[in-house]
């Protein structure tokens, strides 16, 4: 696979890649050089635990907010394609 680095030193990794690796938007990375390249690591960090009602819970942000409004659309989308055949 080949890229181009942009004038700010930028690299934009294909989208396919991304997914694939569950990059999104301010994920660390890590950059190694070896030889004549270098070897881009991914740094998944485990989300934070948090003790709520005497239960650990994952205290991580949402990726997306939603109102209530909007959990019930998408609640009520869910059970009519579920009902449907």
């Amino acid at each position: 696979m080949e890229l181009t680095i942009d004038k700010l030193g930028r690299v934009v990794i294909p989208k396919k890649v991304r997914e694939h690796l569950h990059l999104h938007p301010g994920a660390r990375l890590r950059l190694r050089e070896q030889g004549e390249g270098f070897y881009l690591e991914a740094l998944h960090e485990d989300p934070p635990l948090e003790e709520r009602g005497g239960v650990l819970v994952i205290g991580a942000e949402p990726e997306v907010r939603l109102t209530a409004d909007e959990v019930a659309d998408v609640l009520s989308r869910e059970r009519d394609g579920r009902l449907r055949p």
